[in-house]
């Protein structure tokens, strides 16, 4: 219903409580309106104020916007502000609850208006949509534009509070929090005899106690309108006046500064500061400074209307009354600004707790309710970084030098001459500084000035509206009540917005089948009606093999060695129609993959990820992990180095734990999750009896809770992606896995008594005689088992006698397999951050490449978090700035000899990760340092086109260790020691010396120490060593 008051429309709205859940519980939520002069297809200004909608809208500066530019100008009311409410009433307060008054919900409020708007307003499903506000509101503004890039066409953000969340790591850090000496230097800018004053004023108080006497707290009482009298022997009662009268004083710079009758530093502080002296106390100094502070707190209870000042007393606020302040619980939880803090000497008392304080009194205020987000989670989350907003698009950083708010803008784009492109954001900034042309007469803005200020941001609002592409959106009246979603979930699929989907094909195992893997792509893809895909996924098993020598590293039995299509690419000779990107499997050339630990183009157009890695391919955010898991090595270093014997060739493809902690440290949601092994126990969550019909030998293993990778595990549960996607068991399998009791994990599935369950006919198998089996290593926990057809690569017959075996020191001895390397109590990861929020994982398991197998799958991928400069083709990969930091951080851990570092937990890292983000987004975020650069180059000679005759060439060569210039390229970008380089001398000595008998460095680059002839038991280890020679294989690696 509306109601027209001076072409100004109230409107009451019934959006959900919860915006997760659009068909539950609604509540009235007024906004103001005025389309006066609106014409079809006119912007439309949207501002949320925590007002009543109508008093502030017609106050608000879009009013003026909507009519220069033919739009509407919109005012929604806040949340639990006003008139809103979305609990029933006040007066129940064991019901009353402000657990949906979260960041979302509130940008999700106005996204649903835009809905309203656009489909009751005649001509306006087609206007594109501008959000405005200034403080708290220009937060909001911002937040909108940057995770609602689609809806919202640009932003207005005058003085957002963003910085002041930056400069926010610790409460304890009170270096940070200097907010009060900011606003002293302003006040000082403007009259430096009024800020003089100001700071007696606090000194005065302080006197006023030292006089030890009940008589000045009675005057103190009656001159302030004090509600309680202070004592003069409590020393809290003068920190609580002090605090007081000092948010007072800033309160008032905040929100008049630019008004000349009621500024603080206006003739006001001046007319008492006459000639009396300050070193007298009593009435005439009682009547100047207490005058002062009189007037501070009249116009404070003006505001808040009081009838008397509550200084501080507990007593004069009932718990009840502070549990319906909206605004402080705003404050406690996603917009924790700490602004308490003074250095001494300056115009404010000194302070150093009152962001400790500012906690523990959300805490008491709230009963525990009101939990502050770490203003990293916030940042990142809601894309308000300033890494994020230097790379923003169409927002308008409105700045004024002389507002004490400046000090709390953040990310101050650079100053761009001539503004012609859509793609950057802009600061328009002024100083309008008090002016003083007489003496204690101090000017502030005009009226001049705030239409100068106005005409700018017209200006730049214009340029959007003409020059930059607007989202052409109408939302059909039959959409109204379909599920408005939070950015943590699919986002508002029913209002057709141009978040864009990504065309992503998804391949299972590799095997070397890039030619078929690429036509099938082709063929599907013309199926659907698609000019083709944006991105190839290929989940293991590529076998990237350059040469016959990379086969030597490849664990796979001599029998089904292959060259494979790669060589083809790789030497140029062929080029990916695609943009290709794999993680590594178990059946790889070793040889070539280590030299790109970090990740590398492998062929032109094609890109390995690396041991682990997080990348960013246009909006979409994809997480891998290359390997299997093998319990025995999870703990053990990235120790293998060129040339491999035996156990290097298996071991160099097992997951480690270091690269498992670096993924659980990610805060912040990624889009796609990828493993070569399925995530342990995800079966569970699928069809499993079509799986063990198919598959009938893991059934015994999933009731165990040994089938899948538990690394792979740890990082579904931490992480949430959206999908995930899995090859390894050869077999396509979907499952949904779901994580709805909030902090604790989910309720496993019951698992089958092992013991009911027979042990597995073993059949001869069917199908392609050839086929590699799914798991070349021994069959042990968390291996994939086959029963009696279980194979391995070619395992050299033990030559030497167990007799002589058990001579061997125990550290000769390879360590057993643990059937749970981590305890419950141990599992990493289990605390979920904020910025994680999706709860439904999407997983899906793919065959290889072979007729009549299901390998292949096409699918249009959602960004849910969408970066603004990604939004429109064509898409390249880039690196992940807070990946960058966790590499940086662990750079050498777990590399080498020596196993990793003991993991110290999370809350350990995180102060450093948070140093190394900053050097992050300071030297690679804002140096445009992000995007991956095309720098592939062979390092070993290809292949050549003549045919291979394998059983002859595979004698005659051996692959050799190359320097990846990638890999170099990478630690320059994040100025790191390259432990993977070596001069070709070292390298050739280290080849010569062949394959080694125990765990050594990468940068272990000298020869290896000699064996002391006095060393005990040395002629029974020589005579091992002998024995596998004399056999013909290599030396047997036994870890140690």
């Amino acid at each position: 219903m509306y109601f027209l008051l001076l072409f100004l429309a109230l409107v009451v709205g019934v959006p959900p409580i919860n915006h997760t859940d659009a068909f539950g519980p609604s509540f009235q939520q007024r906004y103001a309106a005025e389309h006066y002069t609106y014409q079809r297809k006119g912007p439309i200004f949207i501002q949320i104020v925590t007002g009543n909608a109508q008093e502030e809208t017609g106050k608000s500066v879009i009013t003026e916007y909507a009519h220069k530019m033919k739009g509407i100008a919109v005012g929604l009311e806040h949340r639990y502000f006003d008139g809103s409410h979305p609990m029933s009433g006040k007066e129940d307060a064991k019901h009353f609850t402000m657990d949906h008054l979260t960041l979302d919900n509130v940008l999700a409020d106005a996204v649903n208006l835009v809905r309203e708007i656009r489909t009751t307003i005649p001509g306006a499903g087609f206007s594109p949509v501008i959000a405005y506000g200034a403080g708290y509101s220009g937060f909001l503004a911002l937040a909108l534009r940057q995770n609602y890039p689609g809806i919202f066409l640009g932003a207005v953000a005058m003085a957002a509070p963003t910085r002041s969340l930056t400069l926010n790591p610790d409460p304890g850090d009170a270096e940070q929090f200097l907010y009060r000496d900011a606003v002293a230097r302003l006040l000082i800018r403007r009259d430096p005899e009024a800020a003089q004053n100001i700071g007696k004023t606090f000194d005065f108080l302080e006197g006023q106690f030292r006089l030890a006497r009940q008589d000045p707290m009675e005057r103190l009482q009656t001159k302030l309108n004090l509600c309680t009298r202070p004592l003069f022997n409590d020393t809290s009662h003068l920190e609580a006046l002090r605090e007081f009268y000092a948010n007072a004083i800033i309160e008032q710079t905040l929100t008049s500064y630019y008004q000349s009758e009621s500024t603080i530093s206006v003739p006001k502080m001046n007319e008492m500061a006459n000639a009396a002296s300050f070193e007298h106390y009593g009435e005439n100094v009682l009547d100047i400074y207490g005058g002062f502070l009189q007037w501070v707190g009249k116009t404070w209870l003006r505001r808040h209307e009081r009838m008397c000042v509550d200084w501080g007393n507990k007593s004069t606020t009932s718990p009840l009354e502070n549990m319906f302040d909206p605004m402080s619980y705003v404050r406690c939880t996603y917009f924790p600004l700490c602004l308490a803090n003074a250095k001494p000497g300056g115009l404010f008392p000194a302070r150093t707790d009152g962001c400790l304080e500012m906690r523990q009194k959300c805490q008491d205020m709230f009963h525990g309710k009101a939990v502050q987000l770490h203003k990293d989670d916030i940042l990142e989350q809601y894309k308000l970084s300033p890494a994020h907003l230097a790379n923003s698009s169409r927002i308008l950083f409105a700045v004024d030098r002389s507002d004490p708010m400046t000090a709390l803008v953040g990310a101050d784009p650079p100053s761009i001459a001539r503004w012609n492109s859509c793609n950057v954001s802009r600061r328009v900034e002024f100083d309008f500084v008090g002016r003083i042309d007489a003496p204690g007469s101090y000017i502030g803005l005009t009226h001049a000035d705030m239409q100068k200020w106005r005409t700018g941001e017209i200006t730049v609002m214009q340029h959007w509206l003409n020059l930059c592409d607007k989202p052409e959106l109408i939302f059909s009246s039959d959409a109204r009540r379909k599920p408005l979603l939070l950015l943590s979930q699919t986002r508002l699929a029913s209002m057709a917005t141009s978040q864009p989907r990504v065309r992503v094909a998804i391949e299972g195992c590799g095997h070397g089948t890039l030619n078929a893997i690429y036509n099938a792509t082709k063929q599907s893809a013309e199926a659907r009606g698609w000019d083709g895909v944006d991105l190839v996924i290929i989940c293991g098993d590529f076998q990237a093999a350059r040469n016959v020598a990379d086969l030597h590293t490849m664990s796979v039995p001599r029998k089904y060695l292959q060259m494979g299509d790669f060589a083809d690419y790789y030497a140029g000779r062929r080029e990916a129609p695609y943009l290709t990107i794999f993680i590594g499997g178990n059946h790889e050339a070793s040889s070539y993959l280590s030299e790109l630990h970090y990740g590398g183009w492998v062929a032109k157009n094609i890109y390995y990820m690396g041991a682990a890695n997080v990348l960013r391919f246009g909006p979409l955010r994809i997480a891998g992990l290359s390997g299997i898991w093998k319990s025995h090595d999870y703990r053990t270093p990235h120790h293998e180095r060129l040339p491999y014997n035996w156990e290097d060739v298996k071991s160099v493809y097992h997951v480690r734990e270091i690269d498992v902690r670096k993924m659980l440290l990610l805060r912040t949601q990624v889009d796609v999750g990828l493993s070569h092994d399925w995530p342990r126990s995800i079966e569970k969550y699928g069809n499993t009896e079509e799986l063990f019909a198919k598959k009938p030998d893991f059934r015994r293993e999933s009731a165990e809770g040994k089938l899948g990778n538990l690394g792979a595990q740890y990082i579904m549960d931490r992480l949430r992606p959206y999908y995930w996607f899995s090859a390894h068991l050869h077999v396509k399998f979907a499952a949904i896995r779901r994580y709805d009791k909030g902090e604790g994990e989910p309720e496993e599935p019951i698992l089958t008594d092992v013991t009911a369950i027979p042990k597995p006919v073993t059949k001869p198998r069917e199908g392609n005689p050839d086929e590699i089996d799914l798991d070349m290593d021994d069959c042990e926990e968390g291996g994939v088992s086959l029963g009696d057809q279980a194979t391995t690569v070619d395992k050299p017959a033990d030559p030497v006698p167990q007799v002589l075996r058990e001579q061997l020191p125990a550290s000769f001895t390879k360590r057993p397999a643990s059937s749970n390397p981590i305890s419950a109590q141990q599992i990493p990861g289990k605390r979920v951050p904020p910025g994680i929020t999706n709860k439904t994982v999407r997983f899906l398991s793919l065959d290889k490449c072979e007729p009549k197998r299901h390998y292949l799958q096409l699918c249009e991928i959602e960004a849910h978090q969408v970066p603004d400069t990604m939004t429109e083709r064509p898409w390249r990969l880039e690196y992940d700035a807070e990946w960058l930091s966790i590499c940086r951080y662990f750079h050498g851990n777990g590399q080498g000899s020596e196993p990793a570092s003991e993991d110290l937990g999370e809350d350990t890292y995180q102060s450093h990760l948070k140093a190394e983000r900053n050097w992050v987004d300071t030297n690679v975020v804002l140096r445009g340092g992000l995007a991956v650069p095309y720098n592939f180059e062979t390092t070993a000679q290809p292949q050549g086109v003549e045919p291979v005759q394998l059983a002859a060439e595979l004698n005659l060569v051996r692959p050799h260790e190359y320097i990846n210039p990638q890999t170099t390229a990478f630690c320059q970008l994040l100025q790191l020691e390259n432990f993977w380089h070596a001069e070709k001398e070292q390298r050739d000595e280290i080849q010569r010396q062949g394959p080694s008998t125990k765990m050594r460095r990468w940068w272990d680059l000298g020869p290896r120490p000699r064996i002391d002839p006095m060393t005990p038991n040395e002629n029974t280890r020589l005579a091992l060593l002998g024995a596998n020679r004399a056999g013909g294989r290599e030396p047997v690696h036994l870890v140690d």
